[in-house]
């Protein structure tokens, strides 16, 4: 079973505005609201494949309660742990000529809550497979994180991560099969600029060094370079059109990435799944449905590459 964790989801508020001016009051075209979560959005496009998993977040309030129900209108199999105070946060998405995100801070996570959450993690087995996504909540030190990582390689699960900054690094020693950042997010974890192949392979590398096993990196528009637990290095660029989504983009490419490689175990289809998952998610106004993700899927190709070679510099640039 694959199970998607998300410590800190939201209920996205999508709004639509033409020009946002600041100051002034400005209307929206119509809104939609959607169940927010990286984990939530890895599990909604691994249903689209029809891979069973299960969705565990934790939630608080009225807008958990909405969360809760947004899952079971689009059929997640899930299970929400609730906070005792505070509401889930609540994040909006402006959309326009441009993109603005306001996200919410969310509750704080009880001693009961954290214990309930182990308790679930503690069921699973080497069987399965556990996705860590997105960012920690409030009452999730470093410290109850590392327990959390513990607890589940202790289980010996299949360990991804797709988090950032401190929470992404201290999963590192934890052997994770594999983590997903996106260009961004390996320059800081690497605490440098990345302007060329051979220091995005060389950023993937320290990560590989700190016991990832495979290091898969968005490059957005551009693709997305991946690093296998052999240490060889493939590229597959991103198909052409119009950006209409950045939401939940990179997250369709991990569901993709992992639908790919458990039913083939190739890093070469998953890493095109995963670019076509990410892609079509992008050129669309929500997250992808099948059909959009093997309309692109086809016309992708992957190719090994030598860290040497400055041809493909302009990969980063």
């Amino acid at each position: 079973m694959i199970y998607t964790i998300t410590l800190n989801p939201s209920l996205d508020y999508v709004m639509m505005v033409n020009e946002l001016k600041n100051g002034e009051t400005n209307r929206s075209q119509p809104e939609k609201i959607y169940p927010g979560g990286k984990g939530f959005n890895v599990s909604r496009i691994l249903n689209e494949f029809g891979i069973a998993n299960k969705a565990i977040g934790l939630a608080a309030g009225f807008s958990g309660l909405e969360i809760d129900r947004l899952l079971n209108e689009k059929g997640i199999d899930h299970e929400l742990i609730f906070m005792a105070e505070g509401f889930s946060r609540i994040n909006i998405k402006l959309k326009g000529s441009e993109e603005t995100e306001i996200n919410g801070a969310g509750p704080k996570a009880d001693a009961m809550v954290i214990k309930r959450l182990k308790q679930i993690l503690d069921t699973m087995n080497e069987d399965d497979t556990a996705a860590l996504c997105g960012s920690l909540c409030q009452g999730i030190d470093s410290s109850t994180f590392a327990s959390i990582l513990s607890l589940l390689k202790s289980k010996g699960v299949r360990l991804i991560v797709d988090m950032s900054n401190e929470a992404l690094l201290n999963s590192l020693a934890y052997e994770p099969w594999l983590i997903k950042p996106n260009l961004s997010e390996l320059s800081e974890l690497w605490k440098r600029p990345i302007h060329s192949l051979n220091e995005l392979h060389d950023a993937m590398m320290f990560c590989s060094q700190r016991k990832a096993q495979n290091v898969l990196v968005s490059l957005g528009k551009d693709g997305a370079v991946l690093l296998d637990v052999q240490q060889r290095l493939y590229y597959c660029s991103a198909p052409a059109g119009e950006v209409k989504n950045s939401v939940g983009a990179g997250d369709s490419m991990l569901a993709g990435f992992l639908t790919a490689y458990m039913q083939s175990q190739s890093y070469e289809k998953a890493l095109r799944m995963g670019v076509a998952c990410g892609s079509a998610t992008a050129f669309n106004d929500d997250l992808a449905k099948l059909k959009q993700i093997m309309s692109y899927y086809e016309g992708l190709n992957v190719r090994s590459l030598n860290a040497d070679e400055s041809r493909l510099a302009e990969i980063v640039e």
